[in-house]
């Protein structure tokens, strides 16, 4: 839905998160509204800028929690990373709030909220191999699509980079590689201090450039 005020949330009402760019060029961003900011809603969400300018609201603002419900009205615990597939769905990392978050969070184009990894929010790095719902996650962070529709996920309470190798059939393959690259794939690379948030270029997985903190 659009925003309700004529000129959208006012900036002292928004604290921007995470930003990626859609397949038609509008940027999709996290927002932390104190008041609504003249969306629906309030708190944690997911706003678009439309390429007129208008903000329409895409998921957050409430207290629903699970799987297969409306965008409107979720609720997004400590969202951090986000990304956009190719076909609109929106991704998004949650850090750890108490027994909540740890996941990574599907948006729906059609408006629905499931999850993608961690549906237990388990504090963990195990699960390589299994469905990506059950890999455990520690302080999920930065996103990042690489163009095979590979999903690379920053882990920087682990110390991991993981990877979703189909978002289709949402597993998480074993194969645990440190460095990244060698023209090898990625499941997991392990021991990279702080993961903060990752950048895939042209060669997919193999070309893979994680942000992190040196020891």
């Amino acid at each position: 839905s659009a925003c309700t005020s004529a000129s959208g949330p006012r900036a002292s009402d928004i604290s921007i998160g995470g930003i990626a760019v859609d397949a038609q060029g509008r940027i999709v961003f996290e927002a932390s509204m104190s008041d609504g900011g003249g969306c629906a809603g309030s708190g944690e969400s997911v706003l678009r800028l439309e390429a007129d300018g208008t903000l329409t609201f895409v998921a957050g603002g409430g207290s629903g929690d699970g799987e297969n419900i409306q965008a409107h009205g979720a609720r997004l615990v400590a969202p951090t990373g986000l990304a956009v597939d190719a076909g609109g769905n929106v991704y998004v990392s949650e850090r750890p709030s108490g027994a909540l978050g740890r996941r990574v969070r599907k948006l729906s184009s059609i408006g629905l909220v499931t999850t993608l990894m961690n549906a237990s929010s388990t504090n963990g790095s195990g699960g390589d191999g299994g469905p990506a719902t059950a890999a455990q996650l520690v302080v999920p962070a930065g996103l990042a699509f690489a163009p095979n529709g590979d999903l690379i996920v920053a882990d920087g309470g682990a110390d991991d980079v993981r990877l979703v190798r189909s978002v289709a059939d949402a597993t998480v393959p074993t194969f645990d590689v440190s460095p990244i690259g060698g023209g090898q794939t990625v499941a997991t690379a392990r021991g990279l201090s702080l993961s903060i948030g990752v950048q895939v270029t042209s060669g997919g997985a193999d070309d893979l450039h994680p942000s992190w903190s040196p020891d």
